[in-house]
């Protein structure tokens, strides 16, 4: 995540500890921390595999008496409505929350014309892009259907709770969070994981409740991620590495943990399906021009049966620990939690 804190954060006295493990309010065992089950919803070029996860996930989390955080974008959330609906329905039971990828222009690399506004001009654009939908191939505005923050609240018929512009220009930021906050978003993504204090969990940054998180689930070691060292047999565990980070915790309060996962990394390894769409190479450094092609080769590959199972094992294993020993907790809690 490309947004950093910043001195406009303002600490808020947290809310007291739960002492139960699970979902928030059971009492099944004592509480060794609070966990956060993101899965980041974006892989519109692969939509049947994506419907086929989610679906899974969601029982999932119902089964252990827990609810998951499903950051939804624009197109994904058309997409399932339009061929999906019982995932829709089933993605309705657990917490909504909402991220932007390309050619939104409050991604990175194509915010060239939002950079170039100020004011109620760039307010104005960004309610439209956020009101609205975009063309795929253009990233053009499209006032005939409704897209972005307002075709998710639409489709799962609640206001997405967090929201992640995925934008480094602190203007656009300012501006963008300020246009969520007017259309019911409660959290903000300020940074990916790992980064609160531990002392002072909940803070407030654009109006928002900056999205706690002081453990680190995402990566087995350096930048490989858990899923590609687990499915190639190379360790890895994330429930392991949970343990031993909450062994290593000694501070007062009771930690974050923040599981993040992308609903293509259970199916797909290498690149989304829209990277050689928007970008030149696999790195995704150099941002091509419009119109896009909706048709460009992929870069990324499906995953074989065996790497499938490993990572959903893993997976489902991390899931029942946390239910079991920690409280489980979504955006709409963290919300609550904080006090705001």
């Amino acid at each position: 995540m490309l947004q950093l804190l910043a001195s406009s954060i303002v600490l808020v006295p947290a809310a007291p500890a739960f002492a139960a493990g699970g979902s928030v309010g059971s009492t099944t065992a004592a509480s060794r921390g609070y966990v956060n089950f993101v899965i980041n919803v974006h892989e519109w070029g692969h939509l049947e595999g994506s419907a086929e996860i989610l679906n899974d996930l969601c029982r999932l989390f119902t089964n252990k008496g827990v609810q998951g955080d499903f950051y939804v974008t624009g197109p994904m959330a058309e997409k399932l409505q339009k061929n999906y609906p019982d995932t829709v329905a089933a993605m309705k039971a657990h917490c909504i929350s909402y991220h932007v990828r390309p050619p939104h222009p409050l991604y990175s690399g194509f915010d060239t014309g939002l950079k170039k506004l100020t004011g109620s001009d760039l307010t104005d654009s960004i309610t439209d892009f956020e009101t609205y939908g975009h063309s795929l191939s253009t990233g053009a505005l499209d006032k005939s259907k409704s897209g972005g923050y307002t075709k998710v609240k639409e489709v799962f018929g609640k206001a997405p709770c967090a929201v992640s512009c995925q934008n480094s220009s602190p203007t656009i930021l300012t501006a963008a969070n300020a246009v969520f906050k007017s259309m019911g978003a409660k959290v903000v993504v300020a940074f990916h994981e790992g980064e609160s204090d531990p002392d002072a969990p909940y803070v407030s940054k654009y109006n928002l409740v900056v999205r706690p998180s002081h453990l680190e689930l995402t990566h087995s070691s350096g930048d490989e991620f858990w899923w590609n060292t687990v499915s190639a047999g190379r360790g890895g565990d994330p429930t392991e590495s949970l343990k031993s980070q909450l062994g290593k915790w000694n501070h007062n309060k009771l930690p974050y943990a923040t599981a993040i996962i992308h609903e293509n990394n259970f199916f797909r390894s290498g690149p989304e399906s829209w990277t050689s769409i928007y970008y030149k190479e696999k790195e995704k450094k150099t941002v091509l021009s419009a119109p896009y092609d909706l048709k460009a080769e992929e870069w990324g590959k499906s995953r074989n049966d065996d790497s499938k199972k490993a990572i959903w094992a893993a997976y489902k294993a991390l899931v029942t620990y946390a239910s079991e020993s920690m409280t489980v907790v979504t955006a709409e809690d963290i919300a609550r939690l904080s006090g705001l």
